[in-house]
């Protein structure tokens, strides 16, 4: 099976919004595995960390995103990080926890993921 990789940029938050615990919800119709992130806040926040979770599932958990200037990364062994890669299934819902962020601060972010074979 051949892996394609894509780059997945999102932000979290606008201006004027408090982000917390499931701040944002997606799914895709295909599986794919998660391999990095990057993420850094639109201003310095110095308790912000951000979760992944799959489900009712954590897979990403607590990553340290409080500088803007210093983009925090979660990073598998293939990419020079000490992570697992993990995989998220097809229909999977996907929410992301921006933890203890002040009011305003949004959070832009890049999944580097592999994609399941997808046939059309």
């Amino acid at each position: 099976m051949m892996e394609a990789l894509r780059i997945i940029p999102f932000t979290l938050g606008s201006l004027g919004l408090q982000l917390g615990a499931l701040s944002a919800y997606w799914t895709t119709p295909y599986g794919f595995t998660l391999i990095g992130l990057s993420a850094a806040p639109n201003t310095d926040d110095a308790s912000l960390t951000l979760d992944i979770n799959d489900g009712a599932t954590e897979i990403v958990g607590a990553l340290a995103t409080a500088v803007k200037a210093t983009p925090s990364t979660w990073l598998t062994t293939g990419l020079g990080g000490t992570q697992a890669a993990v995989h998220v299934a097809a229909n999977s819902v996907v929410s992301f926890d921006a933890n203890s962020a002040t009011s305003g601060t949004q959070v832009y972010a890049q999944l580097y993921v592999l994609l399941d074979e997808v046939h059309v």
